[in-house]
């Protein structure tokens, strides 16, 4: 079995016309241990979000991978596209207006790892800002 700095984690990002949501969510990415890269493929914004998501990575010291298409995909055609040029052990897929809670990927990885080899699909719970507690589960 692999140990946990041994996966290859790629997180998937596409992004369109979020600029003013994407920079927060590339900050919540680095709370976490484990390597990883984001993979970015910009569904052809027409607002700043290029040079956002840009500035955010290389001020997070992030690792950053971009992808182009020729025409707008939307949703899910852009995620199929990252699918399509992305080799890793693991994909997170995230949003542009997520924010990812500390440790979410430390946490997932460390699930999932006992499964490595096999295909499998897991999803975190939704939390709302807000409220008044967190319960971070997932489900794989």
């Amino acid at each position: 079995m692999k140990k946990p700095q041994d996966v290859d984690v790629a997180i998937l990002l596409a992004t369109y016309n979020g600029a003013r949501f994407v920079e927060q969510q590339i900050r919540s990415l680095k709370d976490n241990d484990i390597k990883f890269t984001l993979h970015w493929l910009d569904d052809h914004s027409v607002d700043n979000t290029r040079e956002t998501v840009r500035a955010a990575a290389r001020s997070g010291d992030i690792e950053l991978k971009e992808w182009h298409q020729p025409q707008h995909l939307g949703v899910p055609g852009a995620f199929f596209r990252l699918l399509e040029c992305v080799e890793a052990d693991v994909y997170l897929f995230c949003d542009q207006d997520d924010i990812w809670q500390p440790d979410k990927i430390d946490v997932t990885v460390g699930e999932l790892l006992p499964d490595l080899e096999l295909p499998v699909i897991c999803f975190s719970d939704l939390w709302r800002s807000g409220t008044t507690s967190l319960e971070i589960s997932i489900e794989c």
